[in-house]
């Protein structure tokens, strides 16, 4: 019983390759749906609301506290957009005893989220 539970805990080495940071790039494909995805948005004027996810940095810290990773968000956020659509960085918003894993969050994690969104979402009322 205690292996099995013992195979449950996150630890870091559990999540190495599961990030990829390669640098993004305008060829990259998930850049180009999100570009058009956020012209669409626009386009039509649909109040929205993107949110970089916040993940544990505690857990995680020798493997995505890096320049690499860093130059990758800020890429995403400066995706040009219009008024309708904000983007928000919550990546390091949370702190690492709210996460259950490396970006799963505890009852507490979830109530700190939806209190760092609810501004944002009211934002988008008509």
């Amino acid at each position: 019983a205690a292996t099995e539970a013992a195979m449950h805990v996150p630890t870091p080495d559990k999540f190495l390759g599961t990030y990829d940071l390669s640098p993004i790039d305008p060829s990259n494909v998930g850049m180009i749906y999100y570009r058009k995805m956020l012209a669409t948005l626009c386009a039509k004027k649909i109040p929205t609301l993107v949110f970089l996810t916040p993940t544990n940095h505690t857990l995680l810290h020798d493997y995505i506290d890096t320049p690499d990773y860093d130059a990758n968000l800020h890429l995403l956020m400066r995706v040009p957009h219009c008024s309708s659509v904000r983007i928000v960085n919550l990546d390091r918003a949370i702190p690492g005893d709210e996460f259950i894993d490396n970006d799963h969050l505890t009852p507490a994690g979830n109530q700190r989220l939806a209190a760092l969104l609810k501004p944002y979402v009211e934002d988008l009322r008509p």
